[in-house]
């Protein structure tokens, strides 16, 4: 009897053993599909962001050189330049730029507020009955209100203020 003992653990043992290789052999399936975590992935926008749509940008302002500059001004690389002459025309055209750009780089700040308010009547059947509610209109006078008292010197705005 000593030995059903050691045959029902050798059992136990078995069916362990057994089921993990079920386990490991159903959980290594190629036929798998994977899907991405989100439909953005290596999504390229078709617009690019113009980084300079204020035109405020100095570079944008001041024509281009019509060379590409020479940023090193060692003449131990450059075989076909002998003398000091282009250097000099080189050096120039990057200060008259760099003084254009330093005189056309914008000095003042901008401060865009914008304001979200979202109490609109959704249940109107067109865009054009879809006006504010009273409560949103409220909301917006009052925003109106608070920035003509606090902002009004740095304030331009193309909405009337009551």
């Amino acid at each position: 009897m000593s030995w059903m003992r050691g045959g029902r653990q050798l059992g136990v043992v078995a069916a362990a053993a057994g089921g993990s290789v079920v386990g490991f052999l159903l959980g290594r399936d190629e036929r798998r599909v994977s899907v991405d975590a989100s439909w953005t992935t290596g999504y390229t926008p078709s617009v690019k962001w113009d980084w300079n749509w204020d035109r405020r940008d100095a570079d944008s302002l001041v024509k281009p050189l019509k060379h590409k500059p020479n940023y090193n001004n060692n003449n131990n690389n450059n075989l076909t330049n002998t003398s000091h002459f282009s250097n000099d025309i080189n050096n120039n055209m990057i200060e008259a730029r760099e003084e254009k750009l330093e005189k056309e780089r914008a000095t003042a700040s901008r401060h865009l507020i914008f304001v979200r308010h979202g109490q609109y009547n959704l249940q109107a059947s067109t865009d054009q009955d879809r006006t504010l509610t009273k409560l949103g209109a409220c909301l917006l006078s009052s925003l109106f209100h608070y920035l003509s008292l606090y902002v009004s010197t740095y304030l331009s705005t193309s909405l009337p203020i009551s």
